[in-house]
């Protein structure tokens, strides 16, 4: 009997598990590690979604949040079950509510289990070390155990950072927000280093508490995210993963000519983009022409390629045109591809029209005082709090723990843009030797390969490859595609 392993029970190991469980047909063993399982209150949920009493959103609507990669409105229809009926496809859920959603998935599994031949096993322990013997299995050991036997191994280990603590000239760290917020008095004056989500998430929520004193935000370009459209995501007709795939080469200007041809065969001006690449458009009033809807066409237009085909792109550049992309595109596609909800906007916009929001450019030298902008203006706070990613720093260590071990061993390799050397069809480690193993990564470790890779609907994506190539290797037919209503409502 086949026998599969997943390292981690967040959004994207319980997404493999129930895409295992309802695409492979053969009685098979899975089994989960992830040290959260022994608790009912974190089991699933992964840090980012844990009980917050801030109620933070969701950055994308509900339509875009299922695990389940053949049914878009798993989370939608659990939502409106749990809460009552809303709009469903511009439904911002807050985050512990999803996390109660990746919880009842995950018992929602187990009793789907219940109803098949195999075994399920869920394992209240972090891996330590991952091993291969002679044999070719793969051994799991934990502080205290060792499980072996193991024909492919699942790495789905979440995101590093998320709540480690604060830089260099910065007071506090943004996560847990819950914790920051506490922290902060109702009148201090407060300095958020990074314009960014994750900024975003920080203003928001100390508005959301009714905070009174000064709040100044700032980064080297001053861009806030853009307003996720009213609009549905652009269906691309001319930059699509084929066109990219069929392409002899691939480049960072290739990329750019496809875009433009898009947005002319869609009558779509892409202007207002080129004008804010350029500086002509302040924060403030690009946040308010997001409040209004009048960038919905390019936004939606840019969400939509990227959702389409960044990743295949990305995949198919060099690394000199990876390198132009990071230092030349990157910002702005994360301003632009990762938008915030549209209450934020209007929460954000509002403070910004009460004279108790600024956003600025040209961050120079910080301190845990405040900061300095390239202009010479003095940014002075009660208290300052760090928001922000570099664009070359990875979304997982890889240099230590139980994946540094994985390299030292021989297992894997790190890619220089982050994560694990996969192959990027079907998210295989590569091992020191160039061997593609049957060791899988998912979400963050695929950085490198895939670059796109904190929106929920790409992991999923990712997550239908690694199973398409687990049910072709045993051999077996998949079960018929369809909803996955029962593992949640049964």
């Amino acid at each position: 009997m086949k026998r599969i392993v997943i390292v981690g029970a967040g959004a994207s190991g319980i997404a493999v598990a129930h895409a295992l469980t309802r695409q492979i047909r053969d009685p098979f063993e899975l089994s989960v590690f992830d040290s959260t399982l022994r608790s009912d209150r974190h089991a699933g949920r992964g840090l980012p979604y844990l009980a917050d009493d801030t109620h933070p959103l969701l950055n994308a609507p509900s339509n875009l949040m299922s695990i389940c990669g053949h049914d878009d409105n798993h989370f939608t229809r659990w939502h409106h079950a749990r809460f009552g009926p809303s709009d469903p496809g511009h439904l911002f859920a807050t985050r512990p509510a999803f996390g109660d959603y990746l919880r009842e998935s995950l018992t929602g599994l187990r009793d789907d289990w219940a109803r098949r031949e195999g075994v399920l096993q869920l394992v209240p322990y972090a891996v330590d070390r991952i091993r291969r013997d002679g044999s070719k299995k793969f051994s799991v050991e934990t502080n205290n155990s060792v499980h072996a036997g193991f024909d492919d191994v699942i790495l789905c280990p979440g995101w590093s950072g998320f709540t480690t603590g604060p830089r260099p000239g910065a007071t506090i760290s943004a996560y847990p927000l819950r914790e920051t917020v506490r922290r902060i008095s109702p009148d201090d004056s407060v300095l958020v280093l990074g314009t960014g989500l994750t900024g975003v998430d920080v203003v928001r929520a100390l508005l959301q508490r009714g905070h009174e004193g000064r709040i100044d935000m700032v980064s080297r370009r001053g861009f806030l995210p853009s307003v996720r459209p009213g609009r549905s995501a652009h269906r691309p007709h001319l930059y699509t993963r084929q066109a990219v795939r069929d392409a002899a080469t691939f480049s960072v200007r290739r990329a750019i000519g496809l875009l433009e041809a898009e947005a002319e065969v869609c009558q779509v001006d892409l202007r207002e983009p080129e004008k804010r690449m350029r500086g002509l458009r302040t924060p403030q009033d690009a946040l308010r022409r997001g409040v209004a809807g009048l960038d919905d066409p390019w936004t939606s237009l840019l969400v939509g390629v990227a959702d389409e085909a960044v990743s295949e792109s990305w995949n198919r550049f060099d690394v000199a045109d990876r390198r132009v992309f990071l230092r030349a595109l990157h910002p702005y596609f994360q301003s632009w591809c990762n938008p915030m909800p549209s209450p934020t906007a209007a929460l954000l916009l509002g403070a910004i029209d009460a004279e108790q929001l600024g956003v600025h450019a040209g961050v120079g030298r910080g301190n845990s005082r405040g900061a300095s902008t390239d202009s010479g203006d003095d940014l002075a706070a009660d208290v300052v709090v760090q928001a922000y990613r570099s664009a070359h720093e990875p979304f997982v260590d890889v240099q230590s723990g139980m994946l540094g071990r994985m390299i030292a061993d021989g297992l894997a390799r790190p890619d220089p843009f982050g994560g694990f050397a996969l192959h990027y069809g079907t998210s295989r480690v590569i091992d020191s030797g160039g061997t593609a193993l049957p060791i899988y990564a998912i979400g963050g470790l695929a950085q490198g390969a895939r670059y796109y890779v904190s929106a929920l609907d790409g992991i999923v994506d990712a997550v239908q490859g690694v199973v398409r190539h687990i049910v072709r290797t045993m051999g077996a037919d998949p079960i018929e595609r369809g909803s996955c209503s029962e593992v949640v409502e049964a």
